[in-house]
């Protein structure tokens, strides 16, 4: 993937977010496309918590769904998890591969390195993107490899398309939460499993500063941690948290900015 930096800000936008502070909420190590996207604007932005993870080797789980199950689904919603599918597909006859899908560009991506070309792949994990693939995994066997935190919040909608959800774990994991500012003037909030990771040590101060959030569920979910404002973005996707982002902080509705590349 291109450095989020050679890749310009929304196109005629100002540094609208210029002397402003704030959060990305981060379930996931890498870089984020929302923290990149807010930065282009001028924003002072703290990714929290530092998020790594160590690669185990293919569970029996996923190496015998590669092996022996080629009517089930594999949702692939991570480059971490990516990799690991490529590692087990080493040894994987393509007469037996289940379907597979991606959930992101990254992962798809990584998948292609082994010629192990996605038939699908979503923009993201929010509700909208993840309605493109009712037709993979509906009354279907499901299989989602994880980091130990897992993905809820992927998993039930998934779910709620009517596929049979199965998990495998990928990775541990280890969060560093880094240093929390004096004040934020807002966080950002891509996932409710980002709320989670984020808000669960938080100080009792940050509890008291506006978020944004993404979707009804990651709504639901920094209130459940005790955030006393929430604002819901106007659609379940990114760019339109920071288009609301940008509308609280200014005042003012701009056009729906460009992503940057990276993660959320």
């Amino acid at each position: 993937m291109n450095s989020e930096s050679s890749i310009p800000g929304p196109s005629g936008a100002p540094e609208v977010l210029r002397g402003r502070t704030l959060i990305v909420a981060r379930a996931r190590p890498g870089r984020s496309a929302m923290a990149a996207s807010l930065r282009a604007l001028g924003a002072e932005v703290l990714e929290l918590p530092k998020v790594e993870r160590k690669l185990l080797p293919p569970p029996q789980a996923l190496t015998g769904f590669l092996h022996g199950r080629s009517d089930g689904v594999l949702v692939v919603a991570s480059e971490e998890a990516a990799r690991v599918v490529n590692r087990a597909l080493e040894d994987a006859p393509d007469s037996v591969l289940p379907q597979i899908v991606a959930v992101g560009l990254e992962a798809a991506s990584i998948l292609g390195e082994r010629d192990a070309t996605p038939l699908a792949v979503t923009e993201g994990a929010c509700r909208e993107s993840l309605a493109e693939l009712r037709a993979f995994v509906r009354n279907r066997r499901v299989l989602v490899p994880t980091a130990e935190r897992g993905r809820p919040a992927l998993c039930e909608e998934l779910a709620r398309l009517e596929g049979h959800v199965e998990t495998c774990l990928i990775a541990t994991e280890v969060q560093v939460l880094g240093e929390w500012p004096p004040f934020a003037d807002l966080v950002a909030l891509g996932s409710s499993s980002a709320a989670h990771a984020l808000y669960a040590d938080a100080p009792p101060r940050a509890l008291l500063w506006t978020a944004v959030a993404i979707g009804e569920h990651t709504k639901s979910a920094a209130h459940a941690l005790g955030v006393t404002r929430v604002v819901l973005a106007r659609e379940d996707t990114r760019a339109s948290v920071i288009e609301a982002a940008v509308a609280l902080l200014t005042r003012t509705v701009p056009a729906t900015p460009k992503l940057l590349e990276g993660r959320p």
